[in-house]
């Protein structure tokens, strides 16, 4: 069970519920890639937007910069869209892309699990925003920080002794 696996069952978001699920399942063995994921989510979903509003999609094909814009900061700073989006769903997704760009810049082992979670919350959120805006859900759902898969039988596992523990499990 996931915070994102019910997105599997909607047809109509086949373009980003994989793409949720596989981050929130990275978040804390591989924080990185999840964050990563996590973008890669939100810029699907705000495709998906802008193609099922069709006042977003006319204003947009009429602007030309449906074909320019490749990612969701592109997105949400288009005025168009902000007048559509609340303040605090710009704010998470402004804050996505920016933890993103901050990997870019530092070494991807100083990466905390708590970003890529917090990552997640706020793409869970933005989805939340999607499914009550376009009438999918009108019952918003809470992110759930526990059903986030735990990996913690490696925690505590170096690599230098792992083959040890894998060893003390099996005699």
């Amino acid at each position: 069970m996931s915070n994102f696996e019910y997105l599997l069952k909607i047809p109509a978001y086949e373009k980003f519920a994989s793409t949720c699920v596989k981050a929130e399942n990275q978040a804390k063995s591989e924080p990185v890639e999840s964050i990563e994921l996590c973008v890669k989510a939100l810029n699907l979903a705000m495709h998906w937007v802008y193609e099922t509003d069709n006042k977003l999609n006319k204003i947009s094909m009429l602007s030309s910069k449906i074909n320019i814009l490749s990612n969701s900061c592109n997105f949400i700073s288009e005025a168009v869209l902000k007048n559509v989006i609340a303040k605090d769903i710009a704010e998470k997704i402004e804050f996505i892309q920016s933890t993103k760009d901050k990997i870019i810049y530092r070494d991807p082992s100083t990466v905390k699990e708590e970003e890529a979670l917090k990552c997640l919350e706020y793409l869970f959120d933005f989805i939340q925003w999607i499914e009550t805006t376009y009438g999918v859900n009108e019952n918003p759902k809470t992110f759930k920080q526990d059903l986030v898969e735990n990996d913690t039988i490696w925690s505590d596992v170096s690599i230098s002794n792992a083959s040890n523990t894998i060893k003390k499990w099996f005699k």
